[in-house]
């Protein structure tokens, strides 16, 4: 795993042997983090040619209602274009968290199938599973 980017709440890693983009975010990220976090993201999307991304948020504290509608809004429009396609994300440990995640999850879903039903995201419990999946995508 090399590390390709990092800011105060958010790491970046590019696994070569699998071809995917592993993210960790911990604590809480305001806006700004969050939203160069996923900038960051999709900066290496392109960059690296990948297409599959690992968002670890088990040491997330929650998902604001403003970072949901930044990622609907903007992110996701401008991304799924340019290669974001296959998400696998791993829910916060944190119970507030969780249920942050699980609605943010919801809408996600509902955005990305007005802009492409190739975009593939599915959440999980934990890395091993989350891992297996997305490695298992194409």
């Amino acid at each position: 795993m090399e590390l390709i980017a990092e800011i105060n709440t958010f790491k970046l890693y590019y696994v070569a042997d699998g071809h995917y983009l592993h993210s960790v975010w911990t604590g809480f990220s305001i806006h700004e983090e969050f939203k160069q976090g996923f900038e960051l993201i999709l900066k290496a999307v392109i960059e690296r040619g990948v297409s599959r991304v690992l968002v670890d948020g088990r040491e997330a504290v929650m998902a604001t209602k403003t970072n949901q509608d930044w990622m609907n809004n903007n992110f996701l429009p401008q991304a799924i274009p340019l290669g974001y396609k296959i998400v696998a994300v791993v829910y916060p440990h944190d119970v507030i968290g969780q249920a942050t995640t699980a609605k943010a999850m919801e809408s996600f879903q509902e955005e990305t199938q007005k802009i492409d039903t190739g975009f593939c995201l599915a959440a999980f419990t934990n890395q091993k599973e989350a891992l297996s999946w997305l490695k298992a995508q194409s």
